[in-house]
């Protein structure tokens, strides 16, 4: 029997075969968001040679590119926008403030990861 699509909890194993459960006030579905819009901006930039000026242009159609790459961009858990940052036209930051939705506190996530 298939999921049902109005089921938001989703599912992974993880390396041991335990399955692991993600609710949608989670940091790990933050992750799983961030990584999936980190997908679109990276999609984004090697066709058209640059980083997107913002989130939403991956929700935009063009000639070059038909389809959006993204349907529309989510919010995170906790019901805040995600934070999109570049460096130059090289790299970018994805940041969610997470569950206390403030800037620069220990619960924020960032993807790619920043290293400790």
């Amino acid at each position: 029997m298939a999921p049902s699509p109005d089921c938001t909890i989703k599912g992974n194993v993880n390396r041991s075969g335990e399955c692991i459960y993600h609710t949608p006030a989670s940091r790990w579905y933050a992750k799983i968001q961030m990584k999936m819009i980190g997908d679109a901006v990276d999609m984004f930039k090697m066709q058209h040679k640059k980083l997107p000026d913002g989130l939403e242009a991956l929700t935009q159609t063009t000639d070059q590119n038909p389809e959006p790459y993204l349907d529309k961009v989510p919010k995170d858990p906790w019901e805040n926008e995600y934070e999109y940052r570049t460096e130059g036209n090289k790299k970018y930051q994805l940041r969610s403030v997470g569950e206390d939705g403030q800037p620069d506190t220990s619960d924020d996530i960032w993807w790619p990861e920043k290293s400790q």
